[in-house]
């Protein structure tokens, strides 16, 4: 038996015939930094399918959009969430975010 894809939902019951797949959504959460010397304390960060993206809290005004192929690794426990990002080793830098929905944003990276 064919196993069927997940992206897909079946259409009046068919076995084959898949409908369209399910689009890419953007997730959006609440962080707070201080490392970032140029930005607001308060930030909005997006995960999209274009990557990680920093947004002004107040005036939505886009910061920074990280590519996910930039993105070197991250890691979050209960109050932070952390990400390395660079296009090569010279340029890397780590971020620590303070959040409580730091497996949240894990996940969906």
């Amino acid at each position: 038996m064919a196993r069927r894809d997940s992206r897909y939902k079946p259409v009046l019951g068919s076995r084959t015939r898949p409908s369209a797949p399910i689009t890419p959504t953007t997730r959006s959460f609440v962080v707070m930094q201080n490392m970032l010397s140029r930005c607001p304390n308060t930030l909005d960060m997006e995960i999209s399918e274009k990557g990680v993206s920093l947004r002004h809290r107040m005036t939505k005004q886009l910061i920074i959009c990280i590519p996910f192929h930039n993105v070197v690794t991250w890691g979050c426990n209960e109050s932070r969430f952390v990400m390395v990002a660079g296009k090569d080793a010279s340029s890397q830098a780590k971020v620590v975010f303070a959040t409580k929905e730091g497996s949240e944003i894990s996940e969906c990276l």
